[in-house]
């Protein structure tokens, strides 16, 4: 089974954004199986200090939980489970 999620990404006032990308299997808006484990990367070289917030939300509306680690100074590795 398929599922569509919602990945949001945010970065505190002294953070640019527009800086950071995201990438990985559980950001493609195609080809996340519901129950298994969809894992992205944030890299945020050059935006600044700041605190990552990440929030997925399901097809449903409601909030996925999202681990995030910090893998080393510029790089966040997040994953969730899609429960649809």
């Amino acid at each position: 089974m398929w599922s569509n999620q919602i990945v949001i990404v945010k970065f505190n006032i002294a953070s640019d954004a527009k800086k950071c990308r995201a990438y990985g299997r559980g950001i493609q808006p195609k080809g996340v199986r519901t129950g298994d484990v969809a894992e992205f990367r944030v890299i945020t070289k050059d935006a600044g200090e700041g605190v990552m917030k990440v929030t997925v939300t399901g097809p449903d509306g409601l909030d996925i939980p999202c681990r995030v680690t910090k893998a080393n100074s510029t790089t966040y590795e997040c994953g969730y489970v899609p429960n649809q």
